[in-house]
């Protein structure tokens, strides 16, 4: 039997990584973003740019499998000694009302690139590439949050049973519940949750567990409404009797 461990960033599954044993020929692990911080995971998952270049800027990349979302690698496009893409597109964002950050990783020799504009500061990512990196793209699913991504390609791998913590889905609180808050790339910690975005994950995980009828799903210690899931594939979980 394939089983699969998906990391959320939800502050319940702060010192319960289950992770003594793992990863082992049994369980693949999965995780989203700043988790590479703390532990080595099998797959990491990332559609934040900021965080795509943190990684990438880290070596991560270099020996871990990743799966980044807009990943389109842009092959170099020089004329004489300037790189008219890359320069056109910076010249661009500046002109951005409020904007014109530019985050980019040291190009060296590097001529491939990938470029996306937006996160919280609205700002240009540039990202050179290395041949010899070990980054995905994500071909589906586009447009979702790196947590319920990155159970969907863990469910597109086959398992027969996925173990989800750390996916809180609380609002109730007010404030983020994220565990890397008031970091690098994240939300101020002090920053109100969007009901919103909670409610648009939610859906997300009904859609996965509708999809994967044949997957069994553990939950550990999910929150309030969203222990009222009613699925024949999905169970709840302490995350003491995960271990």
């Amino acid at each position: 039997m394939r089983k699969a461990i998906v990391y959320g960033n939800g502050e319940s599954r702060i010192g319960h990584y289950v992770y003594g044993e793992f990863p082992n020929d049994e369980y693949v692990t999965w995780g989203c973003n700043a988790i590479y911080r703390d532990i080595d995971v099998m797959n990491l998952v990332s559609v934040d740019y900021g965080m795509q270049l943190e990684i990438y800027k880290s070596g991560y990349a270099h020996n871990h499998k990743c799966w980044f979302g807009d990943w389109n690698i842009i092959p170099e496009y020089f004329y004489g000694e300037k790189n008219i893409l890359i320069d056109n597109l910076i010249e661009e964002n500046k002109r951005k009302k409020g904007s014109g950050i530019l985050h980019q990783n040291i190009k060296g020799p590097r001529t491939n690139c990938v470029i996306n504009s937006g996160g919280t500061d609205n700002g240009l990512y540039i990202i050179w590439v290395d041949e010899e990196d070990m980054v995905t793209p994500i071909d589906f699913p586009r447009e979702w949050d790196s947590g319920t991504t990155a159970i969907h390609l863990a469910c597109q791998e086959g398992y027969d049973e996925v173990y989800l913590l750390g996916f809180d889905l609380d609002p109730s609180k007010g404030i983020i519940n994220n565990i890397y808050k008031g970091t690098q790339n994240y939300e101020n910690s002090d920053a109100k949750e969007s009901k919103w975005k909670i409610d648009v994950q939610k859906e997300k995980m009904k859609v996965i567990f509708n999809e994967f009828k044949d997957t069994k799903f553990i939950w550990a210690e999910p929150q309030h409404d969203t222990q009222n899931f009613s699925f024949n594939n999905l169970t709840y979980e302490t995350y003491d009797n995960i271990y």
